[in-house]
């Protein structure tokens, strides 16, 4: 993901598998200058997920997502 008038920069950026009947998302990372207090953009994930569920739409699957939550997100989701 890069934002207009600068597509040099990653802001963030995610792997994806389109499955039979969902997309899979193997890995949503945010840049290490979006993350805590002094980030530069909040929402990176938020957006790379929702480009996921459009997809998904798109592809016929319903919005139909799925991940494996990283360890210390598992409680959280």
């Amino acid at each position: 993901m890069t934002i207009l008038g600068n597509p040099t920069v990653i802001q963030g950026l995610m792997c994806l598998e389109i499955k039979e009947d969902y997309v899979y998302m193997h890995l949503v990372e945010n840049a290490p200058f979006n993350i805590g207090s002094g980030k530069m953009y909040a929402g990176v994930p938020g957006n790379l997920d929702a480009f996921a569920c459009r997809l998904s739409f798109q592809r016929g699957h319903e919005g139909n997502v799925s991940f494996l939550s990283k360890s210390q997100l598992i409680e959280h989701y």
